[in-house]
């Protein structure tokens, strides 16, 4: 188990995953754990909205396309609710939709980077460890 980079000031990263297929979630879901970190899921963008404000992560995976609400409004809504936070929340968008114009979007609108599905992990731990070590900071 790799848990370097795993932990904030307040111990174990939190990380809200939210993706509406369940073996993508499930399978992202155990990866994390494994590596030490502490996950709130959700399968749709409506969930990912109630479980942010319920737990206030530092950090949520979010899938774009999903029945409900889609990840884009999710984390609109997730943003709008942050306005005024000394640290706003970091939102990654994840999927398998990689044209120009989505990623495009996804940055414009605030989230920090874009995860291809399917996913990397080798290139996903870094990328979430260099958030962890700047929360620590």
């Amino acid at each position: 188990m790799n848990t370097e980079g795993a932990t904030s000031k307040a111990g174990p990263m939190v990380i809200l995953i939210v993706d509406d297929d369940p073996t993508n979630l499930f399978v992202l879901d155990q990866f994390l754990q494994a590596e030490g970190y502490t996950t709130i899921t959700a399968t749709n963008g409506a969930e990912a909205v109630e479980m942010y404000h319920a737990h206030r992560p530092p950090l949520v995976l979010m899938d774009l396309s999903m029945p409900v609400m889609d990840g884009f409004e999710a984390a609109r809504l997730i943003f709008e609710s942050e306005e005024n936070a000394p640290q706003p929340p970091i939102v990654m968008a994840v999927s398998a939709n990689v044209t120009p114009e989505w990623r495009a979007s996804c940055l414009e609108m605030g989230m920090s980077d874009f995860i291809e599905k399917p996913i990397n992990f080798d290139a996903l731990i870094p990328m979430i460890s260099s958030i962890s070590n700047e929360m620590r900071a």
